[in-house]
C-alpha cells in the first residue's frame, strides 16, 4: 500500500517519512528494503 502511495503520489524517497517507528519496525521495514522508498524515523525522531 506504501508503495502504492508514493507511486500514485510521484514523490521522492524523502517527501514521505514514516514517524515514530519502534525499533522493530524500523527494522522491518529496512530488512524489506523501504529504507530505499522512505524516510523512516524512530520514536525519537531520529533517521534510521
Amino acid at each position: 500500500m506504501l508503495l502504492l502511495f508514493k507511486e500514485q503520489k510521484g514523490s521522492a524517497r524523502a517527501d514521505i517519512k514514516l514517524c515514530h517507528c519502534n525499533q522493530e519496525l524500523s527494522q522491518l521495514l529496512q530488512w524489506l528494503g523501504m529504507d530505499k522508498n522512505f524516510m523512516i524515523q524512530g520514536t525519537s525522531g531520529t533517521n534510521s
